[in-house]
């Protein structure tokens, strides 16, 4: 599926704003206006040696942060960033977490916008991502599922069969989870939050509380969601309440250990720390967690959807 340009208001010629592109068809960095007379296509390169317009620019990841922190204003998902009904632009993130764009899609920006980003631009330091080389070079889809779209899938799945067991309650909040793309410590923070509000506020206490009380299990007054399906995950199998569903029990004590993303607690900032020191990247720790989500989340659909254990 080919990427939608930006649809933004074109500046004046005398407006645009020069970018470091990677200009791969004469394989070199360099330079150039984001004016259209500044690169070609591919139908009108005879002749010249320019650019082709979807060379792509390279900026450093947080270039995003001001669309991830006004969400009023900005729709922001994995590939795009829409100010309502102004402009939208189509980005994607490489190997070093350097957000791509390209030249072409950039000059449709207006001035304003177009300034704000050459202010992140830089030299890339790897080329573009493989998601980008196969939607839009090769035209082709893509053969395996990134880790947060492909739980967002499933939850969408859920949703759609209106399952008892968890519903989603804010269809724009699920729709504002993205992966933290930079190592700022609040962007990851508010990601977790946002991805614990839709899963593990998504879950149903009364439903899960009848189910393990069908099984045969002792629900506590005071056990909420995670502490249930833990509950219920170790009846199904040959596991310890407390060493059942790690990554849900994982992402509820991110939540509750690290507050607001601007007021983290003293233990929040040594927990970021150590994750750092394992995952190297906030976005890394975070699409891990996503795999690991998804498959707990595939063991909790087969449980609710299986006989309960004869006693």
């Amino acid at each position: 599926e080919q990427r939608i340009r930006a649809t933004g208001l074109w500046a004046e010629p005398s407006e645009f704003v020069d970018f470091i592109i990677y200009d791969f068809r004469n394989r070199k960095t360099r330079t150039i206006s984001s004016a259209p007379t500044s690169t070609t296509n591919y139908f009108d390169a005879k002749g010249n040696d320019l650019p082709y317009e979807t060379s792509p620019a390279f900026f450093q990841p947080e270039v995003l942060s001001r669309y991830k922190a006004n969400q009023d204003k900005y729709r922001i998902t994995d590939n795009y960033v829409r100010c309502r009904s102004i402009w939208d632009l189509s980005y994607d993130v490489n190997d070093a977490d350097q957000v791509s764009v390209y030249i072409c899609d950039l000059r449709t920006l207006p001035i304003n916008e177009q300034r704000y980003w050459s202010l992140f631009n830089e030299e890339p330091k790897t080329g573009l991502s493989q998601r980008a080389i196969t939607t839009d070079f090769l035209g082709q889809w893509l053969t395996q599922d990134e880790p947060l779209p492909a739980l967002k899938h499933m939850l969408s799945d859920w949703d759609e069969r209106d399952v008892s067991w968890w519903k989603l309650h804010d269809q724009s909040a699920f729709d504002r989870v993205t992966v933290p793309v930079s190592n700022n410590r609040d962007e990851w923070q508010n990601a977790i939050l946002a991805l614990c509000g839709i899963i593990v506020d998504g879950f149903s206490d009364r439903y899960l509380r009848e189910e393990l009380e069908t099984r045969g299990g002792s629900p506590q007054p005071e056990q909420r969601s995670i502490g249930l399906l833990r509950q219920l995950t170790a009846r199904a199998g040959d596991v310890e309440p407390g060493d059942a569903l790690p990554a849900l029990y994982e992402l509820r004590h991110l939540r509750s250990s690290g507050g607001k993303a601007h007021s983290v607690p003293q233990g929040g900032l040594k927990q970021a720390q150590d994750i750092l020191e394992v995952h190297i990247t906030f976005r890394a720790h975070f699409e891990d967690l996503c795999v690991r989500l998804m498959n707990e989340l595939i063991s909790i659909e087969n449980i609710l959807t299986g006989e309960p254990d004869a006693e």
